[in-house]
């Protein structure tokens, strides 16, 4: 016995956990050593204390309950994580376990206590805890900046992607098409790589939510042949579709991720891709009633890939090696991002490739099958029998796919590799009597090419030659232009890659026989933007954006489908015009100054009467949610900037139906070309030869850009100051930066420089008011003349003599000023290019001031403003449009002088107080200077103080003392 309690009392002193006799009342009979260690007190210290004492007050209770349950018999046994306090006062967390211990009569003895140290754990979880808060803060702002990143993109990306296609439906030189198209293709390359990274997040958040809508897989094909297609025939290289004929094409999914994967990997494969070609191809692995296991593959025959460089694939920001960054370009976030949509498709991908041999991607998807599609196309096999056609390719893969294609709609097919041997083929079958009605003949072959080969047909070989379809992986339009120049007469060009839709069409229209119908309700792939807009040609469209470019952007694009455009600045605007006009829709943008989009349509929707009215969002996020967003605020749609046209037109047709339709033949008048506009050759601190290098040498555009830097810049100072004054330092460095690009695009050198170093001043970490105060006066400096300067583009560069004025068309300025207010009472956006007609008309007219003034009102849609503006303008002109000599040649030159002083002085005086008895002193005015000829100029201040346009008046009457130089 005394043996098993020496060994006993051993292991409970050197025990490598706390270990504890508890008595009912807190007290310790006996501690160890290590319970001594763990909370700091002497044996002798702690022995005096009762667990009670050493308990965090947080966790008292919820011990003290258990240990009652404890000797209340009610259980066993307990466990819990509590906190002592250290003899130090700092916290010890511990994980006890309290058992009881009872006697041989089964009465309650004491309890033991094990207690283990578990701090170094609880400090553990809470660095884990805190890491996790600082990893998701770090995710929300990376979310955040990705969402500033894509509105501060798309902004500017929506101008160059909108003007750039705008800029393409004007007659343009083959030189200035192909500079435009390029910058076209490129911003909306840089788009897709903008897409990318944003696709990125929203997987890598898991936000990335796959659609299931019924869709046609031809769609996604003839999405891939315009997107994919085009890139292919500028490197030359073919692209070819193999769908499995007879395979079901009416599923259920998501169209736009699996065509963004398809879209990705055509896209590398042309990239890296010199010559041959490129082929999609698409099987069906197997079927369980309405489910389907899809196989997709693009297989090309570019670089390819050795075994390493394809282990280092599907990994995010990596490519497979650093060189073909620099060379071939890209974020490395394509083939990840296709990886995760394939995983999310529940489907795989894969590679297969040799290096200089080309590379094959596999990947499959599952996808459900529609249960009662509505047929796509409809092949007549009846028109289609007996009909033999020749498919001449020197590539095997397009041989193969044309003529798999070809038989099955029914025809009788025979293929060739070269032009040669086409000829042969076709001169034999036709001896023997049975010729071929078709050729379908590749245009680019070596030896004899396809155009080659057709004039050699129809020219010299047997009679009743085939009709030709030229298919081509180059242009069309090249295509067609050297086959007329050589004489070869064919019925149409096929661009590959041919699809199944295609091929049928062309095949109908060549040989005229309607072999094909479209099923009903099925959307046409070449139905242009006019077919798509012409329902919306009419509507009232209420624009509501803060961005000057894009509003000029968005109004042109409506506009020129036929739609009356209101322009708000901002949401408050935008309501105020609600309450007092009527509108089919509108076009909301979501961040905007005073009052932004969500809060006015919300506002909007707790009238009644706007219940049902269009509301859709133009808005440059792109991240995860935001269409969600718009919805829940209350809008019914959501229009991604860039814009994209077609879409934006498609959109705003499926919400919006013009209350007053305008037929299709009937377009909204529509201003003539302005003449180019002369530009003073000596205006201060303007760099002109680089200010119109960077509008490509337009200077109707340069002069209407220097017109508004005049009009957005005159108040820098001023504005500049304001921030200044409140100390507000990353707005002021804004308007500085703003100041510098703004410069630097038109030529304006020395403002810029000037505003650079201002910028870089408001820049640091702690800036110095005394010497950004300075570097402003530079500004200002450097700002003053160039503004003064601009103001001669104001004024007529010539004076107008009596004879031009006889030599205006006045038919034609009565008939345009009477359109003008038409469309300026109607708030109709087509009076911005009336206006240009009204300039062109009256060039070299003495009315240079009032154009100029009615035009910046029309510029800035202050249409109310405008009308004011024309009225005096129309009295302006009224001598003139009367009589084709100097008007009122007639009346006498003397007058008043004292008189017209005095009333002079008044309506000065009357003017600058505001005050509308002004209207009676220019009434006096006028008939002071009756006969004199000064009255058109007193006509004019006339219609200015009779609109109230108090501030254009009294630019009018400084004007009017000057000429009547009273002094």
């Amino acid at each position: 016995r005394k043996k098993a309690e020496a060994t006993f009392k051993n292991t409970f002193d050197q025990a490598a956990i706390g270990i504890a006799h508890v008595g009912s009342d807190g007290r310790w009979p006996k501690v160890n050593r290590h319970l001594c260690r763990i909370i700091g007190y002497s044996y002798d210290a702690l022995m005096a204390l009762t667990f009670q004492d050493i308990t965090h007050p947080d966790d008292l209770d919820a011990d003290l309950a258990q240990f009652q349950k404890l000797m209340d018999k009610e259980i066993p046994d307990y466990s819990m994580e509590k906190r002592y306090i250290h003899q130090d006062g700092s916290i010890v967390w511990i994980n006890l376990t309290v058992t009881m211990v009872c006697d041989e009569g089964g009465n309650t003895d004491y309890f033991i206590s094990i207690i283990e140290d578990i701090t170094w754990r609880k400090e553990l979880e809470d660095a884990l805890r805190q890491s996790k808060e600082v990893a998701e803060a770090a995710t929300k702002a990376k979310s955040d900046f990705l969402a500033n990143m894509s509105h501060e993109i798309r902004t500017p990306m929506n101008a160059i992607i909108g003007m750039s296609h705008l800029a393409l439906q004007t007659d343009l030189t083959s030189r200035q098409r192909n500079y435009v198209q390029k910058v076209h293709r490129s911003a909306e390359a840089l788009l897709g790589i903008i897409n990318d990274i944003l696709d990125f997040s929203k997987i890598e958040a898991g936000k990335m939510e796959m659609e299931r809508i019924e869709f046609h897989l031809e769609d996604v094909w003839d999405n891939l042949a315009n997107l994919v297609g085009l890139k292919a025939e500028e490197k030359g290289v073919e692209l070819l579709f193999d769908m499995e004929p007879g395979m079901p094409t009416a599923l259920v999914g998501d169209p736009l991720r699996l065509g963004q994967v398809l879209i990705n990997l055509g896209n590398n494969a042309v990239k890296f891709t010199e010559s041959g070609e490129i082929v999609i191809r698409v099987r069906m692995r197997k079927r369980e009633g309405l489910k389907g296991e899809f196989q997709f593959s693009v297989r090309d025959s570019g670089i390819g890939m050795t075994e390493e460089q394809q282990s280092k694939l599907f990994q995010s920001f990596t490519q497979a090696d650093s060189s073909t960054t620099r060379k071939y370009g890209g974020t490395g976030l394509g083939l990840t991002i296709c990886k995760r949509l394939t995983e999310l498709m529940q489907g795989e991908i894969w590679v297969e490739s040799v290096a200089g041999e080309g590379s094959t991607f596999h990947f499959t998807a599952s996808l459900d099958i529609q249960e009662n599609p509505m047929e796509r196309l409809v092949v007549n096999h009846e028109a289609l029998s007996g009909l033999r056609v020749i498919v001449v390719d020197d590539n095997a893969s397009a041989r193969e796919i044309l003529s798999t294609m070809a038989v099955s709609f029914g025809l009788e097919v025979d293929v060739a590799e070269s032009g040669q041997a086409a000829i042969r083929t076709i001169e034999q079958a036709s001896h023997q009597g049975i010729p071929y009605d078709l050729a379908l003949m590749d245009w680019k072959m070596p030896g004899m090419d396809g155009v080659a080969c057709v004039t050699h047909l129809q020219q010299e070989s047997a009679p009743l030659p085939p009709a030709v379809i030229m298919v081509t992986a180059y242009g069309r339009e090249e295509a067609l232009s050297e086959a007329q120049r050589r004489g070869a007469e064919i019925k149409g060009v096929l661009t590959k890659p041919v699809t199944p839709s295609t091929l049928l069409d062309a095949i109908g229209e060549s040989l005229g026989r309607g072999l094909v119908r479209r099923g009903e309700g099925v959307r046409d792939a070449s139905v242009s933007e006019d077919d798509i807009v012409s329902k919306l040609r009419g509507a009232r469209v209420l624009l509501v954006e803060d961005n000057e470019i894009n509003q000029e952007l968005a109004v042109e694009l409506l506009a020129n489908g036929g739609m009356r455009v209101t322009v708000a600045n901002d949401g408050q605007e935008a309501l105020d015009r609600l309450e007092v006009e009527r509108f089919d829709g509108v076009l909301m943008d979501i961040q905007m100054p005073v009052m932004d989009g969500y809060t006015a349509v919300r506002l909007l929707r707790k009238e009644a009467r706007f219940k049902d009215l269009p509301v859709i969002a133009m808005t440059a996020n792109a991240m995860a949610g935001d269409r969600e967003r718009v919805i829940d605020a209350g809008m019914n749609d959501h229009i991604a900037k860039p814009i994209n046209v077609r879409d934006m037109f498609t959109t705003m047709a499926k919400w919006i139906t013009p209350s007053e339709p305008l037929p299709d033949a009937e377009m909204l008048p529509s201003g003539a070309a302005v003449s180019e506009d002369a530009i003073p050759p000596d205006l201060p601190g303007i760099d002109q030869k680089a200010g119109l290098g960077t509008t490509d040498g337009n200077r109707q555009l340069y002069r209407r850009l220097l017109k508004k830097y005049r009009t957005g810049q005159s108040s820098f100072e001023s504005t500049f100051r304001q921030v200044l004054s409140r100390q507000e330092w990353e707005t002021a460095q804004r308007h500085a930066h703003t100041l510098k690009g703004v410069s630097g695009n038109l030529g304006v050198t020395g403002v810029q420089q000037a505003a650079l170093v201002l910028e870089e001043a408001c820049g640091e970490a702690s800036p110095d008011p005394e010497r950004i105060e300075a570097l402003l006066q530079q500004v200002v400096q450097a700002l003053t003349p160039v503004i003064e300067g601009l103001r001669q583009l104001d004024t007529p560069t010539a004076e107008a003599s009596p004879e031009s004025a006889a030599t205006i068309d006045k038919d034609a300025v009565r008939s345009t000023l009477d359109r003008l207010q038409a469309l300026l009472e109607d708030d109709d956006v087509a009076a911005t290019r009336t206006i240009d007609d009204l300039e062109a008309l009256l060039k070299g007219a003495p009315h240079a001031s009032g154009i100029q003034r009615l035009a910046k009102q029309v510029s800035l849609y202050d249409f109310d403003s405008a009308l004011v503006a024309l009225a005096a303008l129309k009295s302006d002109l009224e001598p003139t449009l009367e009589s084709a000599g100097p008007p009122d040649a007639e009346a006498p030159a003397v007058i008043d002088p004292e008189q017209v002083r005095e009333i002079m002085g008044r309506v000065q005086m009357l003017l600058e107080d505001d005050d509308i008895a002004a209207t009676q002193s220019v009434e006096e005015l006028v008939e002071a200077l009756h006969g004199s000829e000064h009255l058109t100029q007193a006509k004019s201040l006339a219609a200015h103080v009779s609109g109230y346009d108090f501030e254009a008046a009294l630019e009018v009457a400084a004007a009017l003392r000057e000429a009547l130089d009273l002094s």
